[in-house]
C-alpha cells in the first residue's frame, strides 16, 4: 500500500533504488510500528531519501486509518489474501479506491489500488499515463482513449491473457518502453526510429503524413 502511494505523480526509479532504506523507514512494514510512529516523521524521512511526492504528508497521515480498514477487511474475509482474490482485479480496485466504498483506502484511487494489487502478486494492470499513451488511439490503438482506469485495465489484461503473456509482464514491458528513466522510447516525444513496434503503430505513419503536408521547404528550414 505504501509503495503504491509513493509511486503517485513521480518517477519510480529513485524509489526502486531505495527500497531497502524505505523498508527501514517504515519499520519493516509492521503494523504495530506504523500505528505508533508520527506521520510527520515518516514524511520527513521519506523526503530525505528523495522518495516523496506532492501528497506524501497527507499519505503518511492516511496510514493509520488505512490500517484500520485493512484490519476490518481481515475480520470479514479472514485475511487480505482472501479479499484481494475475491473478485477480478478491477472490481477489487474499485472496492479499495472508489469513494463511498466501505473498504475505501485514503489517498488511494482505483489506479493506485491496481498498483497495490500488482505489488502483492495479483495479475493486475495499472493503466498509468505511459500505458494509456502507448496503447491509445494515436499509437498502438489497443485502447480507444475513452475507457475508465478499470475498463482499460480489464481490456489490457484480456489482451495479455489472449497472447499467453502474464498481465503484469505485459504491462511492465509497455511501461519500460515509455518511462523516462528506463526505455524512454515511447514518451511524449516518441523515438519511432528505434522502436521495434513501429510497423504496428499509428504514430510513425501520422508523423510521416505531417511531414509530407509541410512540404520540402519546411523540412529544410
Amino acid at each position: 500500500m505504501l509503495l503504491s502511494m509513493l509511486s503517485a505523480h513521480r518517477s519510480w526509479k529513485p524509489i526502486a533504488r531505495r527500497l531497502g532504506q524505505l523498508e527501514l523507514v517504515f519499520g519493516l512494514y509492521k503494523p504495530a510500528y506504523l500505528e505508533h510512529i508520527a506521520p510527520q516523521q515518516l514524511a520527513a524521512e521519506v523526503e530525505q531519501l528523495g522518495c516523496g511526492n506532492p501528497r506524501v504528508r497527507v499519505q503518511m497521515d492516511a496510514i493509520r486509518p488505512n490500517l484500520e480498514t485493512m484490519q476490518r477487511i481481515e475480520k470479514e474475509f479472514g485475511c487480505m489474501d482472501q479479499f484481494v482474490e475475491s473478485d477480478t482485479p478491477e472490481a477489487v480496485a474499485l472496492l479499495l479506491g472508489r469513494p463511498g466504498s466501505r473498504w475505501k483506502l485514503k489517498e488511494v484511487g482505483p489506479a493506485l489500488a491496481l498498483e497495490y494489487l500488482k505489488l502483492v502478486g495479483i495479475r493486475a494492470v495499472k493503466p498509468d499515463a505511459h500505458i494509456r499513451r502507448i496503447c491509445g488511439p494515436q499509437r498502438l490503438a489497443l485502447l480507444d482513449g475513452r475507457e475508465t482506469d478499470e475498463q482499460a485495465a480489464a481490456k489490457l489484461r484480456r489482451i495479455a491473457q489472449a497472447a499467453g503473456v502474464h498481465p503484469v509482464a505485459f504491462e511492465n514491458m509497455l511501461w519500460l518502453l515509455g518511462a523516462r528513466d528506463y526505455g524512454a522510447i515511447c514518451g511524449s516525444q516518441p523515438r519511432c526510429d528505434v522502436c521495434e513496434l513501429r510497423r504496428d503503430c499509428r504514430s510513425p505513419r501520422a508523423r510521416a503524413l505531417v511531414q509530407q503536408s509541410r512540404g520540402p521547404a519546411s523540412l529544410t528550414r
